[in-house]
């Protein structure tokens, strides 16, 4: 069945979980959530979970559910993860966040994990991952925080999209991990990456932050396109000593082509270390 929340704000802490998983035979239903001010997810639960919003298969015969979150803003921090994964038979769904000020993504939480939205294809499922869009006037990812569409299985990533007015990505976690848009083909996986597109006014990626579309394994990467009416800003070397970079790479051992990384911009700057490369 499919799970509707309807309210003026609403938060989620310390491990709450809103979930529709399909752990048998069927489709596993959709999660609608609407705000009229912010939504909020954060922390870890005392076992250890992050808290979730989540419609994934686990080990399932079927199609997972959509997620679709409406509000003023959407913070997410400490852990806190929106997800849609396929680890069985079957496609991951798609997941949407329309939010009409800002989208903020950040932080680690205490079981290690990183903020984030993600579609993926674990290892042995057999499906393609969903399409993540996210709109909004201003989008933030930072200290870590990730917006992914992999593939580990049998199955294409889903593709990643970004509608608006300034895009930051900034910073890594305390464990050294970058904050950053990716798609790509891991090892032993079987299928392409999806794309990432952003259209944007302004894209400022700094501090180790990255752009990165990948194959590991047998399948193409992805692409990259950026389109920005003003500037675009790629700068600066984290203290992980990681460029900051947009990257289409395909990796020893693996099977597949590379994809072009295509920026449209009023300005291109690309500076102290940064890269912009296909490999």
């Amino acid at each position: 069945g499919n799970i509707k929340l309807t309210a003026q704000s609403l938060v989620l802490n310390n491990g709450t979980e809103v979930t529709a998983n399909n752990l048998g035979e069927g489709n596993a239903g959709n999660i609608n959530i609407k705000a009229t001010d912010t939504i909020s997810l954060s922390g870890v639960a005392t076992n250890g979970s992050s808290t979730v919003i989540g419609a994934n298969l686990f080990g399932a015969k079927g199609n997972g559910g959509e997620i679709t979150v409406i509000g003023a803003n959407l913070s997410l921090f400490d852990g806190a993860t929106i997800t849609t994964h396929t680890l069985g038979e079957g496609n991951a769904g798609n997941i949407e966040v329309n939010a009409s000020n800002n989208i903020n993504i950040t932080g680690l939480g205490s079981n290690g994990f990183t903020s984030g939205i993600g579609s993926q294809v674990f290892p042995e499922a057999v499906g393609n991952g969903g399409q993540i869009v996210l709109n909004a006037p201003m989008v933030t990812l930072s200290d870590g925080a990730n917006v992914v569409a992999h593939t580990f299985g049998q199955g294409n990533a889903g593709s990643i999209e970004i509608n608006a007015q300034k895009v930051f990505l900034d910073g890594l976690a305390s464990n050294g991990e970058s904050s950053g848009i990716g798609s790509a083909v891991f090892e032993n996986g079987k299928g392409n990456a999806g794309e990432i597109v952003i259209n944007t006014n302004s894209l400022s990626v700094t501090d180790s932050a990255s752009l990165f579309v990948a194959t590991f394994g047998q399948g193409d990467a992805g692409s990259i396109t950026i389109n920005a009416s003003d500037n675009v800003i790629f700068d600066g070397v984290g203290a992980n000593g990681r460029s900051s970079n947009a990257f289409s790479t395909v990796e020893e051992k693996s099977s597949g082509d590379g994809k072009e990384i295509n920026i449209t911009a009023n300005t291109l700057n690309v500076n102290n270390g940064a890269v912009i490369g296909t490999t």
